[in-house]
C-alpha cells in the first residue's frame, strides 16, 4: 500500500509490486512521488530483466511464500553489490517474549474476531496471521540459506521488540560494500 515507500524520505525512486490489485490502487491513490510505477507480480516470479535493480526491499511477503524462490528471484534481479533486505514477522523472542506473544497470539485473534463481528475485510489478517506465524517458521537458518543461495555478507536482526526479523544480504560482486542497518 506504499507504506514503506511512504515512510521512507530518501531520494530514491521505487518499484512496487504487489499480488494484489486492491493493494495497487490503495499505494496509487497515495501518490507518492517516489513511487515510479506500482507492478501487480508475485514474488516468487518478478516479471523484471536480470540485474534491474540496485536494493530490494521486502516486507511481511516471505512467510507467505517459498523462500528458495523468492530468494533467487531477488538475486537474480539485483545488479552485483546490490542489496537485498527483507524482514517479516516470527515467533516473539528476546527479553519481551512473554508480552509480545500474548500480544500476538492473544489480543490479535480477539481483535479479529471483534473485526468480523463488524464485517470489516481486515478481520481475516487479523485472525490468521498469529496461525501463520506459529506455522511458518521462515527464518529458521535462512541467514545460510541466503548464503547458500550466493549472497554475501549476510546480516540477521531482531526487530520491533522481537516481533520481527530481518535480514540484509549482498549480491556477491567485487568490491562489495558492508551492509548496515539504517
Amino acid at each position: 500500500t506504499g507504506v514503506l515507500e511512504e515512510g521512507l524520505r530518501t531520494r530514491c525512486r521505487f518499484v512496487g509490486v504487489d499480488i494484489t490489485e486492491p493493494m495497487l490502487r490503495r499505494a496509487q491513490r497515495k501518490r507518492l512521488p517516489s513511487v515510479t510505477s506500482l507492478v501487480l507480480g508475485d514474488g516468487e516470479k518478478l516479471p523484471f530483466a536480470d540485474a534491474t535493480f540496485d536494493a530490494i526491499v521486502s516486507c511481511y511477503v516471505v512467510k507467505y511464500c517459498s523462500r528458495k524462490r523468492l530468494s533467487d528471484e531477488a538475486f537474480r534481479i539485483l545488479r552485483p553489490g546490490g542489496r537485498f533486505v527483507l524482514y517479516d514477522f516470527v515467533k516473539p523472542r528476546g527479553p519481551l517474549w512473554p508480552l509480545n506473544s500474548a500480544y500476538t497470539f492473544g489480543f490479535l485473534r480477539v481483535f479479529g474476531r471483534a473485526l468480523e463481528l463488524t464485517g470489516s475485510p481486515s478481520a481475516y489478517t487479523f485472525t490468521a496471521l498469529p496461525r501463520i506465524i506459529a506455522e511458518r517458521p521462515w527464518d529458521a537458518g535462512f541467514k545460510g540459506f541466503l548464503e547458500g543461495v550466493g549472497f554475501a555478507r549476510v546480516e540477521e536482526k531482531l526487530i520491533s521488540g522481537g516481533v520481527s526479523i530481518g535480514y540484509c544480504a549482498t549480491k556477491t560482486a567485487t568490491g562489495e560494500q558492508e551492509p548496515s542497518w539504517p
